[in-house]
């Protein structure tokens, strides 16, 4: 294995960058250093010795595999990788060839298409913690970055996840007003689908909405909103975005976020893919000049302040409790909590003269996951709706923010990141201004807002079988 310059340290250990949902062993998704690709993914196997087999060896800086010189070389993409059912790729294991620094240098510097790049909430707040400036000033001067590099437009997903909002908020509704299926359960996290879809719970499968994630709900609104406003075709423009988490790399890669090959999100860089970007370039945050973009796809005040909803996960749980009790109850009755075995599984409901009427959760971190899927499989879960993340602690902590080697240290950052989070004008999507401009659009017209905002899911089960797994 080959790691070259500064993202050495990103890809130099051998703990794993995608979530612990996506790692999961039990479901056989990804490849340990003394497992062999049970897939046949090689060229002319048959005119080889059987007995031979490819090493797959990672660089990162020219995007090129190395493999031993007697088997065919091997190429495997993020497609592949979320389409297999019986491994999903690790960035140490397997080249992750179409998601790279590398491949996004060479994309700009050709300038055949045209740069927009979406930065999300949480990424933006950990590199504001890291620098010591405000949230404001910092997607301010990463907008200053990104223009430098050739973006005409640079927004962030703080937008989308206020439509996601409504959007979860109404087929809530659709489910409760139809007895339909519940829990109804988030999809914003792709390791928490590609669990769903890989670990044989098709089942579980009817319980997640299909509300896209903000990152995918932003590519359609770049690329079949903006796009042709701008008088661009989607195949123009080259969407990139920043995101806390390495899993929203295989996200942006699936199949359903294409039309016609053309992706909504053509690549996504890491938190700490960017903050690595920076440092190399010697590019500090603190000496950039700010650049404010009153665009419709941001969402800034008019005192240049940007909006926000409470939660650290884009607020999926809060908004819809506030939702559901006012429009279902009238606001009557009283919030309780509950703290389950770890601070990751939090139980609310809402009581009416001594009745629960709702019941909500938050399951951040694998093992709240597993305990869920084994629930509803059983069919035990009394839940209405759950907000579900990979990552301990939900997005804010996700694998790819910025973290040092302390684990004390990391809790002080995962706070100052929440303080800075929590710097911007937190309202109700409905009365973001922002927010409601693009839902007027987007509802006026019920096939595209349905084109926009859902997604679909596929029943991967596992068929891998153990006696090829080198143990």
């Amino acid at each position: 294995r080959r790691v070259h310059g500064g993202f050495a340290e990103l890809f130099g250990g051998m703990t794993g960058l995608f979530s612990g949902a996506v790692l999961v062993t039990d479901i056989d998704d990804f490849l340990q250093p003394s497992q062999a690709c049970v897939k046949p993914m090689f060229k002319d196997l048959s005119s080889q010795n059987k007995q031979e087999k490819a090493t797959i060896q990672l660089d990162f800086n020219d995007s090129t595999i190395a493999e031993s010189p007697s088997v065919a070389k091997a190429k495997i993409n993020l497609t592949d990788c979320l389409a297999c059912s019986g491994c999903v790729t690790t960035a140490e294991t397997v080249l992750i060839n179409e998601q790279s620094v590398g491949e996004f240098m060479q994309a700009i510097s050709t300038h055949t298409r045209t740069l927009v790049v979406s930065i999300s909430p949480q990424s933006c707040a950990s590199l504001a913690a890291n620098a010591h400036i405000t949230f404001e000033k910092t997607f301010a001067r990463l907008s200053t970055y990104f223009r430098s590099l050739g973006a005409v437009l640079v927004t962030e997903t703080s937008i989308a996840a206020d439509l996601c909002l409504l959007e979860v908020r109404n087929q809530f509704m659709e489910r409760w007003q139809q007895s339909g299926t519940f829990p109804m359960l988030t999809s914003s996290c792709p390791g928490w689908v590609c669990y769903a879809e890989k670990s044989g719970s098709g089942n579980v499968l009817s319980h997640i909405t299909s509300v896209k994630s903000p990152q995918q709900v932003m590519g359609s609104l770049v690329k079949h909103v903006w796009a042709p406003e701008q008088n661009f075709t989607p195949d123009q423009v080259y969407h990139v975005t920043v995101m806390p988490c390495f899993d929203k790399k295989l996200e942006a890669s699936r199949d359903d976020f294409s039309h016609e090959g053309i992706r909504d999100v053509d690549l996504v860089l890491s938190t700490r893919e960017l903050e690595v970007m920076l440092r190399e370039q010697n590019i500090g945050l603190e000496t950039l000049a700010e650049t404010y973009d009153s665009n419709g796809f941001v969402n800034l005040t008019n005192e240049n302040t940007m909006y926000g909803t409470q939660g650290g996960s884009d607020g999926y749980l809060e908004d819809l409790l506030r939702f559901a009790v006012t429009n279902l109850f009238g606001g009557k009755g009283e919030r309780k909590e509950k703290v389950g075995r770890n601070k990751d599984l939090k139980e609310i409901f809402w009581e009416i003269d001594g009745q629960v009427v709702l019941r909500f959760a938050v399951a951040y971190g694998f093992r709240n996951i597993q305990s869920l899927v084994r629930s509803i499989k059983n069919k035990t879960c009394k839940y209405h709706f759950v907000e579900i993340m990979a990552c301990p602690s939900g997005c804010l902590n996700g694998g790819a923010q910025l973290r040092s080697d302390s684990l004390q240290h990391n809790r002080e950052i995962l706070d100052q990141v929440k303080a800075v989070y929590e710097q911007r004008t937190m309202c109700a999507p409905e009365t973001n201004p922002r927010a409601l401009s693009v839902w007027n659009v987007l509802t006026s017209d019920e096939a595209s807002r349905h084109s926009i905002m859902h997604t679909q899911y596929h029943n991967r089960q596992s068929n891998v079988n153990p006696l090829t797994i080198k143990w």
